[in-house]
């Protein structure tokens, strides 16, 4: 039997499987027995090899001398979790007369590397304006939602995935200045460990 090698985190589960084959004549002949062994790797540090060896033997003769095995695996430290949130914001309209409403549409996506838990989104509403109606929808995450000050819980994106908001703001009436300006970000992620 040869040795095999292989990687594990600190934490995680790993298995071997080992496989030996009878070579003598008799009803075994040719077959082989084949065993799993599955063990986690404790908190050891990054670097560490975990060395198993494995020995077979039987009461039968057994010319062949080479009858044990090794499994090494090193430990590696998990990479530290990050993720790459980009936001997108469109305007229904470029231009708004006093006293109508505008309709904004916001995408959250994320690029990766990992799924970017409890995402929030703040848009800065602008003065002279009132929030009408704020929305999410997120296809990953059940509990979404949005309140009228114009925070917006995201929960979970995973990578590749998105989460879109749509906002509709009122322009006061008596609002008399040449440019509305509306931004928003995306100031709270936690990246999560898978």
């Amino acid at each position: 039997m040869s040795p095999s090698w292989g990687r594990a985190t600190a934490g995680s589960r790993w298995q071997h499987q080992w496989r030996h084959r009878a070579a003598q004549p008799g009803p075994f002949a040719g077959g082989y027995a084949s065993y799993v062994i599955a063990v986690r790797a404790g908190e050891v540090v990054s670097g560490t090899q975990l060395i198993n060896t494995v020995v077979v033997n039987s009461a039968t003769a057994d010319p062949v001398a080479n009858n044990s095995a090794v499994a090494v695996v090193t430990v590696q430290d998990l990479p530290d979790p990050s993720v790459a949130l980009s936001l997108s914001k469109t305007a229904t309209s470029s231009t708004v007369t006093a006293g109508e409403t505008v309709t904004y549409s916001l995408v959250v996506a994320n690029a990766g590397p990992q799924p970017a838990d409890n995402v929030t989104l703040v848009d800065l509403v602008p003065a002279g304006t009132q929030v009408v109606t704020m929305t999410a929808d997120n296809a990953a995450f059940a509990g979404e939602f949005c309140g009228l000050s114009g925070v917006c819980n995201l929960g979970t994106i995973p990578v590749g995935g998105s989460a879109a908001v749509t906002l509709v703001l009122a322009v006061d009436a008596s609002f008399d200045g040449d440019v509305l300006v509306n931004q928003a970000r995306s100031p709270r992620t936690r990246p999560k460990r898978t």
